[in-house]
């Protein structure tokens, strides 16, 4: 564990809040702190790149969130335009699709409590798009962090493998020389 008076890597590199409105920071500092112990990570870079790989997933988490507004949103652009107010907004919301009023605005869209969902995607296409690019692009992130971190922490099992793959090189070498040298 790093000691408390040093300052950690991520406060030396000048890291900024991940945590927007509407996040919970204790969460989030739990489940950095998970990670941190879950991986062992002890020096200054491990910790660095532990806390990378949590802000990965903490942004694929939050666009996962952000994509099932934009489905919500979508649905509600899908209704007929008479029907696009804060009731109804406030009614697909809770998924309240037995209210009569929704039904009606289903009715009227020519869409079911099934269909919304799709028409909703539909309308928001775009935006689906652009979250799974950044998505994409946060798991591309974390793989490439895994790997680095994976190479940090078995540097020192990885030289120790070389020495000792060296050394049974240059025996083998050696019963060669030996053996050539009997003929």
């Amino acid at each position: 564990m790093t000691r408390r008076s040093e300052p950690s890597l991520k406060a030396l590199a000048g890291a900024s809040a991940v945590v927007i409105e509407g996040e919970s920071q204790a969460e989030y500092d739990r489940g950095r702190k998970t990670t941190i112990q879950e991986l062992a990570a002890t020096s200054p870079l491990e910790i660095y790149l532990a806390e990378k790989m949590f802000d990965c997933l903490w942004w694929i988490r939050r666009l996962d969130s952000i994509r099932v507004s934009v489905i919500q949103k979508g649905m509600f652009e899908s209704l007929g335009h008479v029907h696009r107010n804060k009731g109804i907004k406030a009614l697909l919301d809770a998924e309240a699709w037995d209210d009569p009023s929704l039904q009606e605005a289903l009715r009227d869209s020519g869409t079911t409590r099934e269909s919304l969902p799709a028409a909703g995607m539909v309308k928001a296409q775009d935006s689906l798009e652009s979250l799974d690019k950044q998505t994409a692009f946060r798991l591309k992130m974390f793989r490439d962090l895994q790997k680095a971190y994976e190479a940090h922490a078995n540097r020192s099992i990885n030289q120790e493998r070389l020495k000792l793959q060296n050394q049974l090189l240059a025996q083998h070498v050696t019963l060669k020389e030996v053996n050539s040298g009997d003929q």
